[in-house]
This record gives C-alpha cells, structure tokens and sequence, in this order.
C-alpha cells in the first residue's frame, strides 16, 4: 500500500470526525 494515502487517509477521517464531534459537543453543552 502506497503510505502517502494511507495518511491522507487518516487526515481526512480525522477531520470528518472532528466535524462531526464538535457540533455534537455543542449540542450537549446547549442542553445542558
């Protein structure tokens, strides 16, 4: 496997996580 795509990869699913961690957290804190 080519190493340059397993870590562009891993950036895009750590910042589509990240996108979809912070409105969740918001929304807690909002309820709360």
């Amino acid at each position: 496997m080519d190493l340059y795509y397993i870590e562009n990869w891993s950036l895009k699913l750590y910042f589509l996580i990240l996108f979809r961690t912070i409105p969740a957290v918001l929304t807690n804190r909002g309820a709360y």
